[in-house]
């Protein structure tokens, strides 16, 4: 998917912003799922 991106686009920037999204978006789901766990676990 990033080569994707730097070959349409022709720059890093975008393909950074790729990864930078979705590093961003693991963070929420995983703080999202450690807040679901019962708290005796």
């Amino acid at each position: 998917m990033v080569g994707f991106v730097h070959d349409a686009s022709g720059s890093w920037t975008p393909a950074l912003l790729v990864i930078l999204g979705s590093v961003l978006m693991f963070f929420v789901c995983t703080t999202l799922a450690v807040r679901l766990v019962p708290k005796g676990r």
